[in-house]
């Protein structure tokens, strides 16, 4: 059983695919799951998930023949995790290579069923902290 499980909804992700897919196989934390749910992309999306699912083997994926959106894809990545733990990624996002281990032992060493951590957005070139109030002494919050 994977630690953890991380669902990807994707439609017409592109190349950006790309970048989603090295920041989390490259995760410090390697027993995860990558669920990717294929929402009837019209692009290149499904020969991208194909490519890295043969280099991968953490790498699983559901192809939904109509487009089911965004959150009963996530609903369809759940039906089929295995993980400890869930998260949830976007096709575009991209994550520090040890979040998912900062995120792990946090809920462990709180005995947590949920935590979370800051979240950044690059807005051409410019990469802004989405922040959080008063969240410093929230034992949920990983920095």
């Amino acid at each position: 059983m994977p630690l953890i499980s991380i669902i990807i909804p994707i439609y017409n992700a592109g190349d950006r695919l790309i970048e989603c897919f090295n920041s989390l196989i490259y995760q410090t934390l390697s027993d995860i799951e990558i669920i990717c749910v294929l929402d009837a992309p019209t692009d290149n999306s499904v020969e991208i998930v194909k490519r890295f699912a043969e280099q991968d083997e953490r790498i699983k994926f559901i192809i939904n023949e109509t487009n089911l959106h965004i959150a009963e894809s996530r609903n369809q990545g759940l039906e089929i995790a295995k993980g400890e733990y869930i998260g949830f990624s976007d096709h575009d996002d991209t994550r520090s290579l040890d979040m998912y281990e900062m995120l792990y032992a946090r809920a462990k060493s709180i005995d947590a069923d949920i935590v979370f951590s800051s979240s950044y957005v690059n807005n051409n070139a410019k990469v802004e902290s989405v922040k959080y109030n008063n969240l410093s002494k929230n034992p949920y919050f990983v920095q």
